[in-house]
């Protein structure tokens, strides 16, 4: 199971003697096999939200479940990739992925993790490249070893922070066609929350779309085109762009907002 509680979460930076709200009294339920979008500004607490799903911080108050068990920290049934991902250096792209194999599924053998990793570099097309080191591979390579990884882990909740953020159009669309077609042809669809700052890349992979300001939850979308989505077709129907100008207005308001707070 993958279920996401969320109730009255608020996290709050301390620095020295100042102190930042981050997160203010959200409330959020994702259910079981469900993809998540999480959009906003930068600065509105979306990463923050996703290390707190993550274990990697404690809430200032409030609490987070997971299948009705709060989350104190880190567990293998969730697996993070971050815009940059971390590839340990010194392990080649299948090493990378035996690593997380054998961190998540302690039963499995070397020699299974072996054969698993190399299954799901296959998958995302980077079978060429098990041999290889992160420094030979590019930012889009890179990423596909992150996603790989991820899968074979076999964690019941993906949470992926901006992944594709720092890669160019091409190799971004190809990410985004391959984590939604990997997402939906599994045998049980995983959970996945994923942040991005991008409408049209919410649009095509979720199934709800949450908009943030500062600290809260202004809006939420329930994304109910069918599945498989063509991008093209899909991003130039008509409900695509009512959905993604009502999306652009929130953004626009939220700015006009913080210009008025900041005056």
């Amino acid at each position: 199971m993958g279920t996401i509680d969320i109730q009255h979460l608020s996290y709050c930076y301390k620095d020295r003697n100042q102190e930042f709200l981050a997160l203010d009294d959200l409330n959020l339920s994702i259910q079981d096999g469900e993809f998540v979008c999480i959009v906003g500004h930068s600065g509105c607490g979306k990463s923050t939200l996703l290390r707190i799903l993550a274990g990697l911080a404690l809430p200032t108050e409030g609490e987070v479940y997971i299948d009705n068990e709060p989350v104190r920290g880190p567990g293998t049934d969730r697996t993070v990739v971050f815009q940059h991902d971390s590839l340990f250096p010194w392990l080649t792209a299948k090493g990378n992925v035996e690593f997380g194999i054998r961190q998540a599924r302690k039963s499995i053998s070397k020699k299974q993790a072996g054969e698993l990793a190399a299954a799901y570099l296959r998958k995302v097309e980077m079978g060429h490249a098990m041999d290889q080191y992160p420094y030979q591979l590019s930012g889009g390579m890179q990423q596909r070893v992150a996603i790989a990884r991820t899968l074979a882990m076999d964690s019941e909740i993906l949470l992926l922070d901006e992944p594709f953020g720092a890669i160019d159009i091409k190799i971004r669309r190809d990410l985004q066609l391959l984590l939604e077609s990997l997402w939906r042809s599994g045998q049980r669809k995983k959970t996945v929350v994923f942040v991005t700052h991008d409408i049209d890349e919410a649009i095509f992979l979720a199934d709800r779309i949450i908009f943030m300001r500062p600290g809260r939850i202004q809006a939420d979308f329930h994304v109910t085109y069918e599945r498989p989505r063509n991008y093209d077709e899909l991003l130039k129907s008509e409900p695509c762009e009512q959905m993604k100008n009502e999306l652009l207005e929130l953004f626009y308001l939220d700015s006009e907002l913080n210009e008025v707070e900041d005056v």
